[in-house]
């Protein structure tokens, strides 16, 4: 899940069908007119090859045009109002709130590692992931959100690290947050931390026959389930939901 449009998690490795990218991608033009979106990487690569020093396009019949409806008046497929087109990012988002929802439902025990959000964007990414991890809390289960952003500091009046540099805790509804104001350096203790932890709780779960991610630990209601609060749980999933449906553009 991420704002940035460069492709960069996939040539890291990661499965570009699992990558929400809510402000679409650099690689993509859009018609306006049909609506269509197509991969722009060779046609845009052709026409840097032909383009005089200055950026002259020497071979006009190189110029972006829909490969659909022949339109010429098109458009980068990066969210910059509501003529962007959502469509080709839907189905991972509609997965990726059908885990958000299971997630919550099951009480499960997850962290959410946010790396690197301004604050230009943050209803695309910040915000509904909060309202989610807050949701997952509510409901029994145990969430802990971790910030890093070496901006932190100064958009929070200070407020980002201990003066000894650990990150800054603080619990909120159940809610366990860290704010650590690093730079990317820090994410190579927290991936190896993150890992191994993945690592043994498959190694126990395979064991004992019963799913990787487990459920919180806490007094149990009269019903046998863990204790939550329905309503704060109600309130979080809607605004998450609300907010990535807002995202569909155009409507």
């Amino acid at each position: 899940w991420t704002s940035n449009v460069d492709g960069c998690f996939e040539r890291a490795g990661f499965d570009r069908a699992r990558v929400y990218t809510s402000q679409g991608e650099m690689d993509k033009l859009q018609c306006p007119s049909c609506e269509s979106t197509w991969n722009c990487v060779e046609q845009l690569e052709a026409i840097s090859a032909n383009s005089a020093p200055g950026g002259v396009l020497k071979d006009m019949s190189l110029a972006p045009a829909c490969p659909h409806c022949g339109n010429t008046t098109i458009l980068p497929n990066l969210r910059g109002g509501d003529w962007f087109n959502h469509k080709p990012y839907e189905p991972t988002q509609q997965r990726l709130l059908e885990w958000l929802d299971d997630s919550v439902e099951r009480k499960l025990k997850v962290a959410v590692v946010e790396v690197g959000v301004g604050g230009n964007t943050p209803v695309v990414t910040h915000i509904p992931a909060m309202a989610w991890a807050s949701a997952v809390a509510a409901a029994g289960g145990h969430a802990t959100y971790i910030r890093i952003n070496p901006d932190l500091g100064a958009a929070h009046n200070g407020r980002g690290s201990n003066r000894d540099g650990r990150a800054l805790q603080t619990t909120t509804e159940g809610l366990t947050r860290f704010d650590w104001a690093a730079g990317w350096r820090a994410l190579g203790p927290v991936a190896g931390a993150v890992v191994e932890l993945r690592n043994k709780a498959a190694s126990r779960a395979t064991e004992a026959g019963e799913p990787g991610l487990s459920r919180r630990e806490g007094e149990l209601g009269a019903d046998g389930e863990i204790a939550g609060d329905a309503t704060a749980k109600a309130h979080y999933q809607q605004r998450y939901t609300s907010i990535l449906h807002s995202l569909r553009t155009p409507r």
